[in-house]
């Protein structure tokens, strides 16, 4: 399976190196894909939030997708797919999608809650269940600033997004998420002809 020629025409109309907002536009597009309004009550809802470093403050994106007003995937769009490469950037990106799933996983609607952490079209996949005591997977690996280790490796972004194959995956793990959703019954009309505690008959 390909995604829509209309999902990959956004992406394709990115400029190289262009700046993590400039996806948005293509990732809503993907996510709508995925999650249609239609299918119970999806809303992809973008989120704009300053976020600080050691190197100062900087503002980053999100696309958060909530059944009614309870969220359970979140995508964080960095801000230069070209920071990739580097260490820093790749612990920023990583940690901020940690403290999220953290923020939220009170609020997930289903047993899971997932993250997707792009550099463009790269990714990385988190999750994170509402059980007491689950840990975030995959599991953080912190650095060594003594230099024996480089921390997250940049192969935790090896996929990318459009690569054929990859969205097969995404809609079997993704589209599985609706089918988890407990979509509640619907409230039954009253029965005009039931008989009221007084004796009284509905008209």
């Amino acid at each position: 399976m390909v995604w829509p020629k209309q999902v990959l025409r956004q992406f394709e109309l990115v400029a190289p190196n262009a700046e993590g907002i400039a996806y948005l536009g293509p990732w809503n597009k993907l996510l709508y894909t995925l999650f249609s309004p239609e299918q119970n009550d999806f809303t992809v809802i973008p989120n704009f939030q300053e976020s600080s470093t050691r190197d100062g403050s900087y503002l980053s994106f999100s696309l958060d997708v909530y059944l009614g007003e309870k969220p359970f995937l979140l995508v964080d769009i960095n801000k230069r797919p070209s920071n990739l490469r580097y260490i820093s950037k790749r612990e920023e990106a990583d940690l901020q999608m940690r403290r999220r799933l953290h923020d939220f996983i009170g609020d997930c609607p289903i047993p899971t809650l997932y993250g997707i952490s792009a550099f463009g079209t790269k990714v990385c996949f988190y999750k994170l269940d509402t059980a007491e005591g689950s840990v975030i997977d995959p599991p953080f690996i912190p650095r060594d600033l003594g230099g024996a280790t480089d921390g997250i490796p940049e192969s935790q972004w090896s996929e990318d997004v459009l690569d054929s194959g990859l969205e097969d995956e995404l809609y079997s793990v993704l589209g599985e998420i609706p089918k988890r959703v407990e979509t509640p019954p619907r409230a039954e009309s009253p029965d005009p002809s039931a008989a009221r505690p007084d004796g009284c008959v509905i008209v």
